[in-house]
Order: C-alpha cells, then sequence, then structure tokens
C-alpha cells in the first residue's frame, strides 16, 4: 500500500464518520468538515491505525506495532497493524475493542467487540494466527465475540453480546441464544443467525 493510497483511505475513513454523525450534517466547507473530523477521538484511533498498518506493510514492523500500541494506551483500541481493513472504518465509540481480523469495506466496531482467530498476536510483533475474514460493510455490535479463522459474509450484522464461532453467510445477522451452552464464556450466548429480510 503507497502513501497515496493510504491518504484516500483515511479520507474514506474521515467521509464514512461525517455521514454517521449528526453534527457534521450541517453546512460548512469541505475543508473544515474534514478537520473537524479528524479531531474527532472516533477518528482519531482509526488514522493511528492507518498509519501504523502504513509502517507494518513497509516492514516497519516495531515501528507500527509503537503507534498500534499507543491508540491501544490513548483510545483504549486493540487493533493489530497487520489487519487488513477496507476504506470506511468506523468506530462510534472508542473503548475496549480488540480486533484482529481482515475486512472489507465499511467495517462498523462497536465498543467492546472482540475478534481474534486461534490465538491474540502481539502488537509488537508480525501476525502469528490465522484470523477471522469480514466481508463488505459488516457490523459488530457492543461487547460481541468472534473467534476463530472463521468467514462472516457481507452485509452482515453481530448482535450486542453475541458469541460467533462459525462462519456466516452474506446477509446475516447473528443474535444470541435464547439458551447458552454449558461451556459458553460468561456474559454472551451463542450466536444464531437469520437471514437478512431483504435477502
Amino acid at each position: 500500500m503507497t502513501l497515496a493510497e493510504t491518504w484516500r483511505t483515511i479520507q474514506a475513513d474521515i467521509g464514512a464518520f461525517a455521514h454517521d454523525a449528526a453534527t457534521w450534517k450541517q453546512r460548512r466547507s469541505r475543508f473544515r468538515e474534514t478537520v473537524s473530523a479528524a479531531l474527532a477521538p472516533q477518528v482519531t484511533c482509526v488514522i493511528l491505525f492507518r498509519v501504523a498498518h502504513y509502517f507494518h506493510q513497509k516492514g516497519h514492523v516495531r515501528a507500527g506495532g509503537l503507534i498500534a500500541l499507543c491508540n491501544q494506551v490513548f483510545f483504549r483500541i486493540h487493533l493489530h497493524p497487520s489487519c487488513a481493513i477496507g476504506p470506511g472504518l468506523v468506530i462510534p465509540h472508542p473503548g475496549a475493542v480488540l480486533v484482529q481480523a481482515d475486512a472489507g469495506h465499511s467495517l462498523r466496531l462497536s465498543a467492546g467487540a472482540t475478534v481474534f482467530g486461534e490465538r491474540i498476536s502481539p502488537l509488537l510483533g508480525r501476525r502469528m494466527a490465522p484470523v477471522p475474514r469480514f466481508g463488505d460493510q459488516c457490523t459488530l455490535g457492543a461487547r460481541c465475540r468472534v473467534i476463530g479463522a472463521i468467514r462472516v459474509g457481507a452485509n452482515c450484522v453481530i448482535g450486542f453480546s453475541t458469541l460467533v464461532t462459525d462462519s456466516l453467510p452474506d446477509h446475516a445477522t447473528a443474535l444470541p441464544a435464547r439458551f447458552k451452552h454449558a461451556d459458553s464464556p460468561p456474559g454472551a450466548g451463542t450466536a444464531t443467525f437469520r437471514a437478512d429480510s431483504s435477502d
């Protein structure tokens, strides 16, 4: 990924946040809108991830890891710099987010979302394990957990406090089951899913 491509991706992230936030829907110049959005914590943490990813892809693994570590310290965002996430990444409420995954465009991460593969790789090193892969336009609800090297299709929604350990098809909505299995982690239901009504 080149520096120009990284900048275009950051612009898409800012645009996605600005479109999402009602306060930026007022009439104002494009420059003021971009600067105002970039200073918001929701966007600053995404920009830090993009910069960390750029250095990581260029072979500067330790530099990328240090930037990712700053993201974790200041915003409580654990996004491994090796993650390949498309443009339009939105984190509406930064905090307690741990994501080690690859994803298409327009990924939306809520507070407390936890996503990793077989194990969690340290920020200062290279990715050590296979990770989940998300399609385009996926939404992860607060306190959800996606664990394992699985595939989540495009336009999927994973609900609040849902545990997902199996692959999901496109246009699926994962919700907590009414009853939990005995071996499920406390505080999270096992995932059931239904096809989107629009499908």
